[in-house]
């Protein structure tokens, strides 16, 4: 008698389920909870980062402040500027023009040597120890500083408009004109007055008056 081969029968195999199959619906709501938080915070990251983050656009046009003090000359692409002296009055007078302040007018000689080419300088700023800025506008209109020749020093006289309170820590911005047709920066001088609070006070006690002289070349550099 031949004897066959048969397969003895063992305990039935267990099935494990597919938890892809059994909980599809539960994984898709976990997906779904994960990445919608994830998307609100990138937008809002995003939204955050276009606010606060400079653009190449602003970093490339951001201008160049040069730091120097009072006597010093500061070197700028285009030329180079020293404040040579720094008075106070109550009123000053720029050709038939007079004009008085409650405040104090701060007057700023300035030496002004262009590189290259004809340049002028724009009117200052002045920034004070309280990050308040002023200069934009002026009760009285003074001539403007240029344009100067190359390698030849032009004085300039500037008068700013200033509450007392604002000398002390005072810095003055000067900006060169920048050349048509061009997208570089601004090159500015950013200039410590030298103002501390007994020099402060000798300013504001001036009560003079003084004349402002439109600008004259003073020789090579």
């Amino acid at each position: 008698m031949t004897a066959t081969n048969r397969e003895v029968p063992g305990p039935p195999r267990r099935m494990y389920p597919d938890p892809d199959q059994e909980f599809p619906s539960r994984r898709r709501r976990l997906s779904r909870w994960v990445t919608v938080p994830a998307l609100v915070v990138a937008l809002l990251f995003g939204s955050w980062a276009a606010s606060h983050l400079p653009t190449s656009d602003s970093v490339r046009n951001a201008p160049f402040f040069r730091a120097g003090t009072t006597g010093q000359p500061v070197e700028l692409r285009m030329g180079s500027v020293k404040v040579t002296q720094v008075r106070s009055a109550a009123e000053v007078q720029s050709g038939p023009n007079v004009a008085k302040t409650p405040g104090i007018w701060l007057v700023v000689d300035v030496d002004f040597t262009p590189r290259n080419e004809p340049r002028s300088l724009l009117a200052p700023q002045l920034s004070d120890s309280e990050g308040r800025d002023f200069g934009d506008f002026q009760a009285i209109t003074v001539p403007p500083c240029g344009p100067g020749q190359p390698g030849m020093v032009l004085g300039c006289t500037f008068a700013l408009e200033l509450p007392a309170d604002a000398l002390q820590g005072a810095v003055l911005l000067l900006f060169l004109e920048k050349a048509l047709l061009t997208s570089a920066p601004f090159d500015v001088a950013s200039i410590d007055l030298g103002i501390d609070e007994s020099r402060a006070e000798q300013l504001a006690a001036d009560t003079g008056r003084i004349t402002v002289e439109p600008p004259r070349v003073k020789g090579k550099a």
